[in-house]
């Protein structure tokens, strides 16, 4: 696999298995969850230092449409 752009962030072979190592390890988790510790793994972070999580959630989308990852689904709005 070439590099992906998602997000103004390249992924590379390496953090794609990195982000598919968390989502194998993660089972249960939310899409949410799972972008907290993408975020965290890849040092994600905006310059004030909090994680940039809905970049992350676009990019793993963007991944998941790609066939490039696998994503549980979306928690659904009561």
């Amino acid at each position: 696999m070439t590099e992906k752009r998602y997000s103004g962030r390249v992924f590379d072979a390496a953090a794609l298995e990195q982000i598919r190592a968390i989502l194998r390890t993660q089972a249960g988790a939310s899409r949410q969850q799972l972008s907290y510790r993408v975020c965290e793994a890849l040092e994600w972070r905006k310059p004030d230092g909090s994680l940039k999580d809905m970049s992350c959630r676009v990019a793993l989308l963007g991944l998941y449409r790609d066939g490039l990852i696998a994503l549980p689904p979306p928690a659904t709005a009561l």
